[in-house]
């Protein structure tokens, strides 16, 4: 037997641990399919904060509860790896805002109130600039 025909089964598993990763990384990720299955859910669910705003503390909670179910929707869409930590980001979002209507709904101190929204906004932004880099790769 040849020498180098020895070395083929290992030649040939260097080139795929070498290959395989640089393939992985240059798969570019399906931003489109991310914003078909979320821009619905996100229109709702501005709708309906916008609605909440506007809504007086008695009647908060039927508003709350949209809220939660348009949220369980966001977490049960199934996004592929690359938008995963983007829409973990949406659902944070989505959730301290509702833990801010929760907290003005109990009537709990305004500094409480606000670092809900605050959070919800930080996440709002990260959300949207992992957006904007998907889309730019």
């Amino acid at each position: 037997m040849h020498p180098l025909n020895k070395n083929v089964p290992s030649i040939f598993l260097i080139v795929l641990i070498l290959v395989f990763p640089l393939l992985a990384c240059t798969a570019k990720c399906n931003v489109q399919k991310y914003h078909d299955a979320v821009d619905p859910i996100a229109k709702k669910w501005d709708d309906a904060v916008t609605l909440a705003n506007s809504t007086p503390r008695m009647t908060l909670p039927n508003q709350i509860s949209e809220l939660q179910s348009i949220e369980r929707d966001a977490e049960t869409v199934e996004v592929d790896k690359c938008m995963a930590d983007a829409h973990a980001e949406l659902v944070t979002s989505m959730k301290a805002t509702i833990d801010g209507f929760l907290a003005f709904l109990g009537e709990k101190p305004d500094q409480e109130i606000t670092a809900h929204f605050q959070k919800a906004d930080i996440h709002l932004t990260q959300w949207k600039k992992m957006l904007v880099a998907a889309e730019e790769k």
